[in-house]
């Protein structure tokens, strides 16, 4: 009767006190390897009541506390849609493709191979650079001597902005806060983003917007760059 209570006492304290040491010391979170020799060390040290525990009990405990964290772990890495949205957003991500909308229509203004990336940061902060591949360069060395037609044409093939974002986690909508913009009528601006995150794929498309004179739905498709 005295072995009996002894086991269930060093389980029911051992497997309480070790979880939470473990836990509280962060050993839960992604990334971070529990091993067995540490969570040996551990359970040595547990006492029930004053009550030691065999070994046979120690390594069995052991094992268990190793098998739970790894699950845990592999739970977290095997299913990133459970993160909130906007902490699934943060990274850099390269443009895929850059597509107008109208109704059944598409286009692409930029060209099939526009080049971009925009970058989400943990502290709220968004960059975004998006190009027309191919611009002509200026006849002169001097940025500031461009011809008319020059400007025009760099002006019109290349949009870039930052700022800071949030995130509506219910609508699924992420909002652009800009600071600076290479389009004066964005300063100060919120541009909204439906987001649609398909793994590595990352879809953002704004409500209809006024683009080369027409109402339109721009599309933009982002690859997360490792």
């Amino acid at each position: 009767m005295g072995s009996r209570l002894t086991t269930r006492c060093s389980w029911r304290g051992a497997v309480g006190a070790e979880w939470r040491r473990h836990v509280r010391h962060g050993h839960r979170d992604r990334g971070t390897v529990v091993r067995p020799s540490q969570l040996m060390a551990s359970v040595r040290q547990t006492e029930c009541e004053g009550v030691k525990m065999t070994r046979t009990t120690r390594s069995i405990l052991a094992l268990l506390l190793v098998a739970v964290v790894h699950g845990s772990e592999r739970t977290q890495a095997a299913a990133p849609e459970l993160q909130p949205l906007a902490a699934r957003l943060v990274g850099h991500w390269s443009l895929v493709s850059f597509e107008a909308v109208t109704g059944g229509h598409r286009e692409y203004p930029f060209g099939r191979d526009a080049l971009g990336q925009i970058t989400y940061d943990a502290a709220g902060h968004v960059a975004v650079q998006i190009m027309k591949a191919g611009r002509r360069p200026f006849a002169s060395g001097d940025q500031a001597a461009g011809t008319v037609e020059e400007v025009s044409a760099a002006f019109t093939g290349y949009v870039a902005y930052y700022g800071s974002y949030s995130v509506d986690e219910r609508a699924g909508v992420v909002i652009h806060h800009l600071a600076a913009s290479m389009f004066p009528n964005w300063v100060g601006s919120e541009q909204r983003r439906e987001v649609l995150l398909e793994g590595d794929q990352l879809t953002l498309s704004t409500p209809p917007t006024l683009f080369q004179g027409r109402q339109r739905v721009l599309r933009l498709v982002w690859k997360r760059l490792e």
